[in-house]
């Protein structure tokens, strides 16, 4: 099994901004401060997994989803966008999420409310 990758879904059906990813998406492109936890239930609702890569290397795979190289394992239809902030890359029950200047650690924690961080 590969690495896998989620995207954050920030946009509805008709292209506006959902009201919590929008601000999500908005702080995890500034690192200051930096996003370290998201909810297990914002998680669950927020983010997408979008594929797969046999890739390891955060900046391979950030290289790998934007265009550069044709190494895709897996990657579904739905995948209209290059990687941008807020998304997330799992590798080995870890969670990376790209935020401004690059991949940050975060914790997917216990929390039954819908809040992201």
């Amino acid at each position: 099994m590969g690495n896998e990758v989620y995207y954050l879904q920030y946009l509805n059906e008709d292209h506006e901004y959902k009201d919590d990813a929008e601000d999500f998406f908005l702080s995890a492109g500034s690192i200051d401060p930096e996003v370290s936890y998201v909810t297990r239930a914002g998680f669950d609702t927020m983010w997408e997994k979008v594929g797969e890569t046999e890739l390891e290397d955060l900046d391979e795979i950030y290289r790998e989803w934007n265009g550069v190289g044709t190494d895709l394992k897996d990657r579904t239809d739905e995948v209209d966008r290059p990687m941008w902030d807020g998304d997330i890359v799992e590798i080995d029950d870890q969670y990376f999420m790209y935020q401004g200047d690059g991949f940050h650690e975060v914790q997917i924690v216990k929390g039954s409310e819908p809040g992201l961080w």
